[in-house]
Order: C-alpha cells, then structure tokens, then sequence
C-alpha cells in the first residue's frame, strides 16, 4: 500500500517504493537513418525500410521502434528560458551537457571530462573533450557552452539558475535596466549617463566569473557548492549552436543539439524525436511524445495501448492500481513538497498568526489519504524525504516533525479567533483568493482545503483555475493571495528547498523575507556536511514558525509503464530517460 510509506523511513525507502520497471514492445512502420551515420537508403515500402551501408556489402531490413508518451502542452525547448519538468524532461534527451547520467543513474562525465576542483571549493574547471560534435558535426567547443550561459541573461533568461558563480547577480541587474520602471530607469541614466552605464555594463561583463582558456571552462564560485556535479548538470548549462542564436528554439530542421535524440519533427499535438547513431540493432529508434491537455484523455490513452509511458498518472488510476496490484505501476521516491504559497505583500496575510491558522485548519492525514494517491507522505515539515548524508542518514528522519497537523487542527478555531482580534477583523470580512492549476487532482485538493476552511474557519475563499502559463504569470506579478504550487529539488541537498524562500531567489514569488532566516541560511554553503544540517534544521524550524508557506504533501514520482519495456533511467532529479531503453521483441 503506498500509504504504508510513512512508517518505512530508514535509508532503504526506496527499495521499498515498489519498484516495478516494466515493459512494452510497439514495432512500427519505417527506419530512419542515423544523425551523421554512414549509411543511405536504397529502397522503402509502407512496412520497413532498407538500408544499405555504403561499402555495399550488407543489405539489412528493420522496424522502426517508437516509444510513446505524453507532455501536457507544448514544450519549451529552449534550455535558457524558465523550463518545468516536462521540459527538462525533453531537454535531457536533445542535449548532452558538462554532465550527463550513466544507466544507474549516477552523475558521471558528459562532453566535459569530471572537474577539477580547487581546495577552497570556489574554482572549478571543466576541460571539454577534443571529440565534442554537434549532432549536425560541428566542433563543440568551451565557447558554445558560453555562449549558452550568456544567453541566461537575455529577457526572461533563468540567469538565477547560476546566481552563485561571481558576478552574475551584478551583471544581471545591470542588463535588466529595461525591465525597471520608466521612473527608476530615467532616474539612474540621468544619475549616471548613459556612456556610464555601458562603461558599467562592460566592467561587470568583464567580471563574470566564467573564462575560457584553450579547450577548458573555468568557473569562480561564490561560495563551495553542495553537489557540484548535479549543479552543473541543470539545463542551463547546456551549450547552445552560433546558429541558435536569436532562433525561437522551434524543432525543425535548424535546431541543433548535441545529444542522443535529435528533433525528427514537430506537430501540433505531437514532438517527435530520433535517436543518432543508429544501426540494425538499436533498441529504440524513436521518442513521441504526444501533446494531451487533459489528464483524463491521457490515460484513456494509456488504456487504450495508444501511449507505452505515462508520467503522473492521475490518483484515482494511481489508486485503483495499487489496489490490483498492477504490474505497469511504477513509482519511484521524489524530492518534492507540495505547498501553499503565502503572498506576503498582502496586508492581511502579513499577520503570522492568521497564516498559522490557515495552516493548522488543515487536516494534512485527511488530506493525504483521499486525495494524494501519489504522495509519499503527508508534510508535516518542510523538507521531505530522500536528502541522506553520506552515511545515508534521512535529513527528514534526523529532524523531528515540526507539527502535528491532526491535534493542531483542533486548536486553529483559537488561533484564528485571536488573529482576528490583531486584525479588528470578522470572519465574514476576510477576503482570499487560491490560484491553482486547472487539473482534476489540483481542483480536487483545493476545494477539499477551502471546505475545511469553511467548516473550521468560517471563511469563503475564492478558488482561481487557470492554464500553467497563467499561473506563472500571475505569480511572477504578485496578483495572488494563496497558490498552490510544488518545491522540487534541483540538486540532492535540503539547501535546494530551503534557499527558494531567500529574498533574492526567483522562486520566491511569496516575496518572503526573515533576517533570521537569511543569517541562518547564508553561512551554510561553506560549512561541512554536519555543520550544514544542523544549521539547515534550524533554518527550517525559522521557517516553519513564521509560516511563508504551508506544506501539504511529499510528492512521490508515478508512472504506469507498459510490458516488455526494459533499460529506463530513473534519477531524483528529472522524469525518466530513454537513453538506453529497449521495446523488447
């Protein structure tokens, strides 16, 4: 039963997360010949294609293999803009990056050989390898991977995805001077002049602390990092093609990667990509991944052999799976949380104790049980689990709980009654809104949670479903009192969720600001392991105290997986791959 999770809490929690790797086998139609192959064909029919190797010698006939799977709205290919997982998801597949991973899973080298790093953990060099091509068989160079980090400064570029290499937060305010008010913008270029303000622009461009010298990549660091390897295996540093530059990043014939799929074509319900490097006995030839809106479509998609892979299945499926024992189920351990997102530019919601009855009006057990059929375990933390020191102690199980949401619950009648009071409020005069994403489970959640709210409270809270995109736009605007939204880990680290509630962090749309926080949590990136947790613990508990955000669940990472299917990669950090997976015969 998933639900029995909470009660295995030890270093093999994963083991136990009922890893069922399945498969499906789907022989298709063509064979598409290999990205930079030697090979030409001779001959097509409707059923198989064949292909003759240029000495002349072989003659050999195959079946195309493609794996089907589904994205939920078209992709943003282009890895220096704001990506989400689906994203990355592709991205992983059309790029090779200074790190890659290997079959198990594990961080090893990519188009980089493994960095040197200096003692003081602040330098670290990359030396790129001599052999590096692109997929259209140019040399890949330390210059293209510049060239992509140049990129994250360009209007909407994730430049905070590499805020702690040196320079950076000071060359990114320079170049955002157009997107500051008309007001400021006028008033600094008349206080500064405009030659000025190029000559700063150019120093602090200068500044930057990533160099190339020869065929290496040198970064400065502002601080050592935690996981190194998988913070610079994020997407935003991947290299990006001379040609690519003021490309829209479409899939067509002019966008070049360097990685083992390639794009074959792009439709309007579909993104197709094609494996490089082909021959007769490749395992899979073809990635599609179909473009379907709506969660319930999907799965009868699934269900109807249409689809071999399906990420995020929705939780009624997930627990009727479950319940059958179902072979396809697949779930794997996750570093996520699912949350509330307190606004706390709203005057009402400044009031800490009103948000600690929001929080504690919530019955987290409840919740969990009927509506997360996903989830690892109900939050009462912050940090879930599956962050381990080396000697593979569960940062979630070192630290106690910090709530205990079902006996709080009874008690938030109280806290609220006296926030009112700080307020000179009524309940009838409290006016909140909660934005979600449109989809089936998150409806599901939020109105659970604004009944409750009603029931204990007293309260009506306005509930505001819109498309992904909206939501992040009204988000990075402040145009929300409560959202509904999830922390996922970039690194393995706890430091990766606890640093989104920074002032100065993107992800920090709640606009949150503790000076305790930030004293606790700034020294942490140069201290040990030990040192980092205990100080990571308490940060946490800051946290947790004053209540910025309202912890709900620990995601867990669902799939339903067809038979036959064997060799999918599965990592903490990104959904599936298919680098080496086989349809089986």
């Amino acid at each position: 039963d998933l639900h029995s999770f909470p009660t295995r809490r030890s270093s093999d929690l994963v083991g136990g997360f009922m890893k069922k790797r399945i498969v499906f086998a789907l022989l298709l139609i063509m064979f598409l010949a290999a990205c930079q192959s030697s090979v030409q064909t001779t001959a097509t029919t409707s059923e198989t294609v064949t292909v003759q190797e240029t000495t002349g010698e072989e003659v050999f006939k195959v079946q195309e293999k493609i794996l089907h799977t589904r994205i939920s709205r078209v992709p943003n290919l282009d890895p220096a803009k704001k990506i989400d997982m689906e994203d990355r998801w592709i991205l992983n597949h059309l790029y090779t990056g200074l790190i890659t991973y290997n079959q198990d899973g594990v961080l090893q080298e990519g188009i980089a050989k493994l960095p040197k790093i200096s003692d003081d953990g602040k330098t670290v060099r990359f030396t790129i390898k001599t052999d590096a091509v692109w997929n259209n068989g140019d040399p890949l160079t330390a210059e293209d991977f510049k060239r992509g980090l140049m990129r994250l400064f360009e209007e909407d570029g994730q430049w905070n995805k590499i805020q702690f290499i040196e320079g950076v937060e000071e060359y990114a305010t320079m170049v955002d001077l157009k997107n500051w008010t008309e007001e400021d913008r006028n008033k600094f270029l008349q206080d500064t002049g405009k030659e000025n303000y190029e000559k700063s622009l150019a120093e602090a461009k200068e500044k930057l602390g990533f160099k190339i010298e020869g065929n290496q990549l040198i970064f400065q660091l502002n601080h050592p990092l935690p996981n190194v390897l998988e913070q610079f295996s994020d997407p935003a540093f991947y290299p990006c093609h001379e040609s690519m530059l003021n490309s829209a990043f479409k899939l067509n014939e002019n966008y070049i990667s360097n990685g083992i799929f390639e794009g074959d074509s792009s439709m309007e319900n579909e993104i197709i990509l094609k494996k490089c490097h082909q021959d007769a006995d490749s395992l899979l030839h073809k990635i599609s991944f179909q473009i379907i809106q709506d969660d319930a479509q999907a799965l009868a998609s699934y269900e109807s052999e249409n689809l071999d892979v399906l990420i995020q299945p929705l939780s009624y499926a997930i627990n009727e799976h479950l319940n059958q024992q179902s072979p396809d189920l697949q779930i794997e351990q996750d570093l996520g949380v699912a949350f509330l997102r307190i606004n706390m530019d709203k005057d009402l919601l400044k009031n800490k104790t009103l948000r600690r009855a929001l929080a504690f009006s919530i019955p987290h057990e409840s919740l969990w049980k009927n509506f997360c059929y996903d989830a690892q375990a109900p939050a009462t933390a912050l940090i879930p689990y599956g962050f381990k020191t080396k000697e593979g102690v569960d940062f979630r199980e070192q630290g106690n709980f910090l709530w205990d949401s079902e006996e709080d619950s009874v008690e938030s009648l109280n806290i609220f009654n006296k926030a009112l009071e700080e307020e000179q409020q009524t309940a009838k005069n409290i006016q909140l809104n909660l934005l979600i994403e449109s989809n089936h489970q998150m409806s599901e959640i939020a109105k659970y949670i604004l009944q409750q709210w009603k029931k204990i409270l007293g309260i009506d809270v306005t509930l505001l479903e819109v498309d992904p995109n909206k939501k992040m736009q009204l988000e990075s605007i402040g145009a929300f009192d409560l959202s509904l939204d999830f922390l996922y880990a970039d690194y393995t680290n706890p430091l990766s969720i606890l640093e989104t509630l920074r002032v100065n962090h993107k992800k920090n749309y709640g606009h949150y600001y503790n000076e305790d926080f930030e004293k606790t949590i700034a020294p942490v990136y140069f201290m040990k392991q030990d040192e980092a947790w205990s100080t990571m613990h308490e940060a946490e508990q800051i946290l947790m105290s004053d209540m910025p955000i309202i912890p709900l669940y620990f995601t867990a990472r669902s799939s339903f997986v067809k038979p036959h299917i064997t060799g999918i990669i599965y990592t903490a950090l990104s959904y599936p791959l298919f680098f080496n997976t086989s349809l089986g015969q």
